[in-house]
């Protein structure tokens, strides 16, 4: 009797995808999952797989198994160390309770990691009202950083006193005026040192509002928008809201405002009401 499997690949032991032998997924997870699904229960003993990349003289890269279902039917392997950027090919043979033997079946994937996403998250807008602040980055995956304000080596940089995960923390962080802060990461999928950089600013003045004009005001007739113009004495990022008063709490931003884009002068036509 001719036996079928089906070869899989997921991640954190959440499958990605099912597919069948032959096709080609891509994974950004350089410690994969590999599931094998047969359609009926298969000797254990028998199962042998492989991992080869795709080299014209190929590698062959150790898995373990992780678990088995408990008729026999479905194994999950990984490898045992984490796998670099390539193309990879897992082979897989089998035979059955009556002693029927399933020929090779590959699952081929790619392996592809994009570069690590630096976010900051604290101070707003890179500008802190106090001269002792804490520093708040995110990274899209864990990873290990360390932070300086000279583009020096990893090794020489400071600590954080909260990173190795997604959130990375910079506690009581002190400045005058302003500073460039350079983080280095040590990415947990690639391994590869990644670095970023924010200019982060000390403001302790609060703006103030010069001018104040919506056109038309009141709004009688329809398309209901009005016209929303703004002149502050500094350079600032405004914004407004039909409901709250308090500037965090607002939900609009005045046009092309950005955490780059600090002006004196700003405008936004208000949706209609």
């Amino acid at each position: 009797m001719r036996k079928h499997m089906i070869l899989g690949i997921a991640a954190m032991l959440v499958v990605l995808s099912i597919i069948s032998a032959q096709e080609n997924i891509v994974t950004s997870v350089s410690l994969p999952v590999l599931r094998v699904t047969f359609d009926e229960p298969v000797d254990p003993t028998s199962v042998s797989v492989s991992l080869i990349d795709s080299l014209v003289t190929p590698n062959e890269f150790e898995v373990v198994l992780l678990n088995k279902s408990a008729d026999n039917s479905i194994f999950r392997y990984q490898p045992k160390n984490k796998l670099p950027q390539g193309s990879y090919i897992f082979i897989v043979n089998g035979t059955d309770t009556l002693g029927n033997i399933k020929n090779n079946q590959n699952l081929i994937f790619t392996l592809f990691i994009t570069r690590l996403n630096f976010t900051l998250i604290e101070p707003s807008f890179r500008v802190s009202p106090l001269r002792t602040f804490n520093i708040t980055m995110t990274t899209d995956r864990s990873a290990f950083c360390k932070y300086s304000k000279n583009n020096v080596q990893f090794s020489n940089m400071l600590p954080l006193q909260t990173t190795g995960g997604k959130n990375h923390i910079i506690e009581n962080f002190f400045e005058d005026t302003q500073t460039r802060v350079f983080f280095k990461c040590n990415d947990s999928e690639s391994n590869l040192i990644e670095t970023e950089f924010f200019d982060i600013a000390v403001d302790l003045t609060v703006p103030h509002i010069l001018n104040l004009d919506a056109d038309p005001n009141p709004v009688l007739e329809p398309p209901e928008t009005t016209l929303l113009t703004v002149e502050t004495d500094d350079d600032s990022i405004c914004k407004y809201d039909e409901s709250f008063s308090a500037y965090e709490n607002m939900r609009h931003f005045f046009e092309e405002e950005s955490l780059q884009n600090f002006r004196k002068e700003h405008s936004v036509v208000t949706a209609p009401v």
